[in-house]
């Protein structure tokens, strides 16, 4: 009996560490921080996404937008890069750091106007210290650290060129 008591009370007190913790995340001003900055970094993006002028006032973080059309895929881009922006900021606690992956911003119809602003903001547009991948069917005039020219078809890599790339993406 005086184990599991032992052990019962080193769970309840594990237990409340736990609740503590929550608490502390779950903290109206905390989370008002956070959708503060949120929503900054979300009007921002949406401003060199070229995206129509919008009141982000009352958007909710969790608000995933869903629109259609050419307009849909920068918004998407901008609600994401804002997401990113806010769990890379320290004054938030982000335990982790997941990397950065847009598949072909090309899609949906961007025209000669939209697409290297979208370019230019997946370059420029996020977190400096962010790990970012981009898959793109054409040479493209942004600037970006490296580039991995795929070959083969439904390859994404090489065996042969593995030691070559590995240098860039296992860090």
């Amino acid at each position: 009996d005086r184990d599991l008591e032992k052990s019962r009370s080193s769970h309840l007190t594990r237990s409340h560490e736990f609740e503590q913790q929550m608490k502390a995340l779950r903290n109206p001003k905390r989370r008002k921080a956070i959708k503060a900055v949120f929503q900054e970094h979300y009007q921002a993006a949406r401003t060199k996404l070229n995206l129509n002028p919008k009141d982000v006032s009352k958007l909710q973080v969790s608000s995933r937008p869903d629109i259609s059309g050419s307009g849909g895929p920068r918004e998407v881009l901008a609600y994401y890069a804002a997401l990113w922006w806010v769990s890379r900021s320290p004054e938030f606690g982000s335990p982790f750091s997941v990397p950065i992956i847009v598949d072909c911003p090309a899609q949906s119809g961007q025209d000669a106007v939209n697409l290297p602003a979208m370019l230019h903001f997946i370059s420029t547009g996020l977190p400096p210290d962010a790990q970012v991948f981009v898959t793109y069917e054409a040479d493209v005039a942004e600037k970006f650290d490296a580039r991995i020219n795929l070959t083969v078809p439904y390859s994404l890599l090489l065996e042969s060129e593995y030691a070559e790339n590995a240098e860039f993406i296992l860090p």
